[in-house]
């Protein structure tokens, strides 16, 4: 991952262009140019370029070659805003080959060409002779011409003045600070000896010299010119566009002023009023507004207010759009600081790379591929992928912008950093051998290079560290984390926050190393760089995730501190618990803060990693005290903590589906909540700072103490909410007592490093059990499914053996009833625990060899989940059914799966037309099936049941879909039901079926569980949900469905009824059949209460009860006709 600090060099880098606006007619090329003017200094340069071109053409026609000659200087200026550089050259050159061009045409000539060779280094020649070209006409000239006698003392004086500053500009422009200070006296000098009354001329030099003692950081000299200028500015009348820029110009000063002596508040006060001057001035639409947008956004993101950063650069953008041209340069740089904004903030890592890879797109357009500006957007880009974790495209994206770097020439800086994300991506990518080479490769390129490299030297040599510790090659790891550690406190002294990851790499070499006093050193050294004073902040206790200077490295480090202290625990004869708990419980507290944080992509992989590292070592610990018998009712500790680490995993991915699709929680909440949180990271920012400091804390504690009923609010009032986005109390026995019935049993199981806990929880207590989480049964684990779908029955069958043999025989002792609820970790919801083997023979397996003749089994993400999900109303409806094919059934194929995309599946038909003629409800086949019908009716049943076509994105679970057959002709709809779709449904079901293909399987190889549509339907409000592993036969799916039905209806929990429909499946199979591929697939997840069916045999005793009142309503009609008469 590039390095933070990089960050700040995108927003040194950015670019700003121009407007258009409608022209003015004038005539006289005087007021053309004077128009031009005004144009280019609210830098609408593409309407200054219009009115210049103008005063070109009024001037050729009355021969007036002084303004033709301005007027194409300044244009050429002008084009070189607006990157047009060929065309600015050629203009500037005709200029200096125009004997009769003005003095000041000249000069501004000699300026554009010195810019435009400052564009390349190897012109530098160029450059430093136009430059001082400009500078020795200026010199010469400017002071004879305006020396003449003329019979207007005052517009003598301002020629005088005019001419003076170009001078001064010119030599500030070179750095020629005591020349210009020079040139600067003189010019205040005669202003307030010849023109006392002129408000405007002495504010405008008294700026020039404020901004003169800025740029050479003479700050004392800058507070007494402040005091001085501040009355001219307040007596400014506003009346000109002229004056809106002075006083807007000087705000932007003091902003400067005080961001460079840290003053947070007076820097932010005179951004706004900045803006309000702005907003004022005659000309509002201009991309001056706009940049000042930008500006007071990066301020923003200085401070932390990303959110805000990120609004004004909207603002800016919103600007631009109505002043300047489509794919207008100006929008590549609003699109570079928006996605440097969005990728800071949580899972926006996707939009993040679109922003980026527009504004290289209008780069492209506009300059070429051999440019810096275009190669600047190319590596914000692979900035965006890396972030993103695509490390491959990055990868790409650098090496060609090396590439370009190789040809048009660039300093060692910025390749440096181009050469640095190279060798960080190939580390992500785990090619280690390949980064190692990359990095040695760095570390030569920063020391032959003629400037000071030693940031990328840091960077190169703390890479290494962390590839040899990959490696296990603790040596060479700890040789170059040390040469690191050497160089960055060279660079920026021992407090500097960079250090903390590498005394993290130092912590982790040496624990490995068994050198535990020496790591309990380096990581509590990481953690005091990285931590802010606790005086800042004067508030009791303080939240440890204030103190965090970098919070990801922050929560590394405690996670390293309680990894050491285990280490130490477990290899002492009297080991003492206390500091460990003590440190983990500190650990817990960072973690659990930054879960609501504005986390990105890689953030959120590095939490869970965290998460589980740290959960694992606190149940060996607690293990071990079990075994030592320091305390009793280990076990339920022990089961808590694995519950608690998986509500976390859950609750850190699904900050991705938050960021993307807000939660139903109230508008006002949720921009009340927004704006806390902001104002914590405000004051946090003033109070490292030193600013106001007893305001500051009280301000903090009352932010932090609104955080906290906002939270509670959201927890009375939106409980669904509450338990998607924020972690509840540590479940108890007594949660799950209450819950679980006198024949249920919880088995949960949690992988911790090279060790499997599995806890078996009935109503009586808690049971626990610890296995080898040994390579081979990985292994077994991983193929599971594997071998099954390829058709290797026979390693199939050994693997489910063996699994059965490690993991699940050692505690069937525990087992005490039928109906056992799973709640695997990781990998381990590969395994169908129906398909688990008890014989040990090698001969073929009988039905009653599988698991699933002895237990009815069911599956969920915690017991936490199970346990507290939130009540539903009961459905006034019951059973929702559609169905792919139309109401025609065919002839049904074993071979036919339900992953065939769009192919027609009779046996959908049957599945669905089987229900409509056993249960109550309202049932859809083919085109009347569609989405909308499904969103506009599906709240209103307590069953849905969804024979379609299925497909699981593994990548990006939550863009799993389902097909519907409906005609999208005439509707909104595009019947493909996404995952993220339902999270934005509010559900009230008992159950769905989802006896579509593969609707279960998600990315479970990194431990994400089923993260696809069966979760979506459960976070959407359905109960329970039965699902399917693997592709289903198309002729199977209908018998076991309609089974599974059945045995509902008489009464079965779900997990009964899908056992016992399966295994009435295995009586009737045939050698192909009894494959476990073709009836194993499906499983319940979730809740497994029974359901109170009403079928459509009591049709009839309602159609019998409507007759029956309707006879005696027509007798009684009649009758009543007959007494009439």
């Amino acid at each position: 991952m590039i390095n933070t600090a990089l960050r700040f060099l995108f927003i040194l880098f950015s670019f700003c262009s121009f407007a258009i606006i409608a022209q003015e007619q004038v005539t006289d090329p005087n007021n053309a140019i004077k128009i031009a003017r005004e144009l280019a200094s609210v830098k609408q340069y593409d309407s200054a370029s219009n009115y210049f071109q103008k005063t070109i053409q009024l001037s050729i026609e009355i021969e007036d070659n002084w303004n033709k000659t301005l007027a194409q200087a300044e244009l050429g200026r002008n084009w070189i805003y607006q990157r047009d550089y060929e065309k600015a050259k050629e203009i500037s050159e005709a200029v200096l080959e125009n004997r009769g061009a003005a003095i000041r045409a000249k000069i501004i000539a000699h300026q554009n060409l010195g810019r435009l060779y400052a564009r390349n280094p190897q012109d530098y020649d160029k450059e430093k002779y136009h430059n001082h070209k400009a500078l020795k006409i200026a010199s010469e000239e400017i002071p004879r011409r305006f020396s003449a006698k003329r019979k207007n003392d005052s517009l003598k004086t301002s020629n005088v003045i005019r001419g003076l500053q170009v001078l001064s500009y010119m030599h500030r422009d070179l750095r020629s600070y005591d020349s210009a200070q020079y040139y600067m006296d003189r010019i205040i000098d005669l202003s307030e000896e010849k023109q006392p009354a002129n408000i405007y001329q002495l504010a405008y030099n008294q700026l020039d010299q404020l901004w003169l003692y800025v740029n050479q950081n003479r700050f004392s000299d800058t507070k007494i010119e402040i005091d001085r200028t501040q009355p001219l500015i307040d007596n400014l009348s506003l009346n000109t566009q002229g004056e809106f820029n002075l006083a807007a110009n000087y705000y932007n000063l003091l902003d400067v002023y005080y961001s460079r002596t840290r003053n947070t508040d007076s820097s932010f006060a005179a951004r706004v009023k900045q803006e309000q001057i702005i907003s004022a001035s005659p000309r509002i639409d201009s991309t001056q507004l706009a940049q000042l947008q930008t500006n007071m956004g990066i301020g923003y993101y200085t401070t932390g207010d990303i959110n805000k950063a990120f609004e004004y650069e909207k603002k800016a953008l919103k600007l631009k759009e109505r002043v300047l041209p489509v794919d207008d340069l100006g929008f590549a740089a609003s699109y570079k600081m928006l996605g440097i904004y969005r990728i800071d903030q949580a899972f926006a890592g996707e939009e993040a790379t679109e922003y980026f890879r527009e504004a290289l797109r209008i780069n492209l357009k506009h300059l070429g591929r051999l440019n810096p500006t275009t190669a600047d957007a190319m590596y914000n880009l692979s900035y965006g992928l890396n972030t993103a974790g695509k490390f491959a495209e990055s990868l790409e994206v650098e090496r060609e912008v090396l590439d370009i770097f190789a040809e048009i020439g660039v300093g060692d800086y910025v390749k440096g950093s181009v050469l640095a994300g190279i060798a960080t991506n190939l580390a992500s990518l785990d090619s280690l051998q390949e980064a190692i080479f990359a990095y040695n490769e760095l570390v030569k390129f920063s020391n032959m290079s003629k400037i000071d490299m030693s940031i990328y030297k840091v960077k190169a040599e703390s890479g290494l560290g962390f590839c040899y510790l990959k490696m296990d090659e603790y040596d060479k790891a700890l040789k170059h984390f040390k040469v690191a550690e050497r160089l960055l406190v060279q660079m920026s002294g021992p407090g500097n926050s960079g250090l903390a990851a590498i005394y993290n790499g130092i912590s982790k070499g040496l624990n490995e190393q068994n050198r535990l006093d020496e790591a309990l050193v380096m990581i509590k050294k990481a953690i005091e760089v990285n931590s802010y004073d606790k005086l800042l902040f004067s508030i009791d206790p303080i939240p440890l995730d204030l103190l965090a200077k970098k919070q990801i490295q922050f929560v590394d480090s405690y996670v390293i501190y309680t990894q050491i202290l285990k280490h130490r625990t477990e290899i002492e004869e009297n080991p003492d618990f206390e500091e460990f708990w003590k440190v983990f419980n500190n650990s817990i507290e960072v973690i659990e803060s930054s879960i609501s944080e504005q986390t990105n992509s890689a953030d959120v992989i590095s939490l869970l990693s965290a998460n589980k590292t740290l959960y694992s070592a606190g149940i060996d610990i607690q293990w071990l005290m079990d075994s030592v018998n320091i305390e009793s009712q280990e076990s339920l500790k022990m089961w808590q903590l694995s519950e608690k680490s998986k509500a976390i995993n859950q609750k850190l991915k699904d900050r991705k589906r938050q960021a993307t699709s807000p939660l139903s929680t109230d508008i006002k909440i949720q921009e009340g909540l927004t704006a806390i949180s902001d104002q914590i990271a405000q004051y946090k920012s003033l109070a490292i700072n030193g600013n106001d400091h007893d305001s500051v804390s009280a301000g903090l504690f009352k932010a932090l103490q609104a955080k906290k009923e906002y939270k509670e609010k959201i927890k009375s009032d939106f409980p669904r909410d509450y338990l998607l986005k924020y972690l509840t109390d540590d479940i108890s026995f007594n949660d799950v007592k209450v819950f679980l019935g006198p024949n249920q049993v919880i088995l949960d199981y949690f992988i911790a490093g090279e060790n499997l806990y599995a806890f078996v929880i009935n109503e009586h207590g808690i049971d626990s059990f610890k296995f080898d989480w040994s390579t081979s049964l990985k292994a077994n684990v991983s193929s599971f499914k594997k071998h099954l779908v390829n058709d290797s029955l026979n390693l199939f069958y050994q693997a489910s053996r063996d699994i059965y043999q490690e993991i699940f025989k050692p505690l069937e002792s525990a087992i005490t009833g039928k109906n056992v609820i799973i709640v695997p970790d990781k990998t381990l919801w590969n395994v169908n625990f129906d398909l688990l083997l008890t014989n040990s023979g090698k001969e073929m397996p009988k039905p009653n060899d599988f698991l699933i003749s002895k237990y009815a089994f069911s599956y969920n993400y915690s017991s936490d989940l199970l346990v507290k999900n939130v009540k539903k109303e009961e459905s006034k409806s019951q059973v929702l059914g559609f169905s792919y094919a139309d109401d025609n059934i065919t002839e049904l194929q074993v071979s036919n799966l339900r992953d065939k995309a769009k192919a027609n599946l009779p046996g959908t038909a049957l599945e669905v037309r089987n229900l409509a003629e056993s249960l109550l409800g309202t049932f859809y086949f083919g085109k009347q099936a569609s989405e909308e019908v499904f969103k506009k009716k599906a709240s209103a049943f307590s069953v849905l049941h969804l024979a379609l076509h299925g497909e699981v994105n593994d990548k990006d679970p939550d863009n799993s879909k389902l097909f519907f057959g409906g005609n999208g002709d005439l509707s909104d709809e595009d019947n493909t039901l996404h995952s993220f779709e339902l999270y934005d449904m509010n559900l009230n079901a008992e159950l769905a079926v989802l006896s579509a293909c593969n609707t279960g399987a998600g990315k479970i190889t990194d431990g994400e569980g089923i993260m696809s549509l069966g979760k979506a339907f459960q976070y959407a409000g359905v109960n329970s949900v039965l699902l399917s592993q693997w592709e289903v036969s198309d002729a199977v799916a209908p018998e076991i469905i309609e089974a599974f039905y059945k045995y509902l209806k008489e009464g079965q929990t779900k997990a009964e009824a899908l056992r016992s429909a399966k295994l009435d499946f295995l009586k009737t199979s045939n050698n192909i059949t009894s494959n476990p591929y073709y009836w194993g697939s499906f499983f319940i997840l979730g809740s497994t209460e029974s359901i109170d069916f009403k079928t459509s045999d009591q049709k009839w005793f309602w159609l019998l009860g409507v007759s029956l009142i309707l006879v005696i309503l027509i007798f009684r009609k009649r009758k009543i006709i007959r007494t009439t008469s």
